[in-house]
């Protein structure tokens, strides 16, 4: 096997934490689902419900945790378009006003040396 076949084989079997938040999201999953588990574990002693709860809380925490960063990088996402929109707007009123206060036979273009 050589080596540009592992490497397609490690990009197609970890093609998930390509998705924005995934790693994150299965990150605090993974934790979830173990401190889940374990604290039903130590109060009941349950083996089988203490991994069924495991299980429920890593699903759990996983979908809130990916929610939750989705909807924090699509604020930013706003925030950051209504910065880079009010800089063009502000760019376009000074050069307007820059272009304004210049004679009408003013020739604007730059003066080569």
């Amino acid at each position: 096997m050589s080596e540009d076949d592992i490497d397609g084989e490690r990009k197609e079997r970890f093609f998930i934490f390509k998705v924005p938040c995934s790693r994150t999201a299965f990150l605090s999953g993974i934790g979830g689902g173990l401190a889940g588990g374990f604290a039903h574990f130590m109060f009941t002693s349950r083996v089988k419900r203490s991994a069924d709860v495991g299980v429920l809380s890593f699903t759990a925490f996983t979908i809130v945790s990916w929610l939750y960063c989705r909807y924090d990088r699509a604020q930013k996402r706003h925030a950051q378009r209504k910065i880079k929109e009010s800089f063009g707007q502000t760019k376009m009123t000074k050069v307007s006003e820059t272009m304004a206060g210049l004679p009408e036979d003013m020739d604007t273009k730059p003066v080569s040396t």
